[in-house]
């Protein structure tokens, strides 16, 4: 297995991925459980929900897990950019 970027660590630590030795002391945890960031997956949860009632799914809905799942890699390619380039900025404008 590959070894994370900082970027990815960095990531992974806001999420919550990792505990103790792993964990970025200087990195928060977005994903607490009445957070923001909880808030707003759990609501994405409950429409989820809501969908796959209406769609009359069991469990899950095939495309609805595509459209969760394709979102959720973008916000990691966004964040996983923005760190990049906030690394570039301050080597060249510190």
């Amino acid at each position: 297995m590959r070894e994370l970027t900082l970027a990815e660590h960095v990531y992974d630590c806001l999420l919550g991925q990792f505990v103790s030795e792993k964990a970025l002391d200087w990195v928060e945890n977005i994903y607490t459980d009445g957070g923001e960031y909880d808030r707003n997956y759990s609501a994405v949860l409950d429409a989820y929900e809501r969908l796959c009632q209406r769609l009359g799914a069991d469990e899950e809905d095939r495309d609805v897990e595509v459209i969760i799942n394709a979102m959720l890699d973008n916000e990691r390619l966004v964040a996983l950019k923005m760190f990049e380039l906030g690394m570039y900025y301050a080597k060249t404008n510190g």
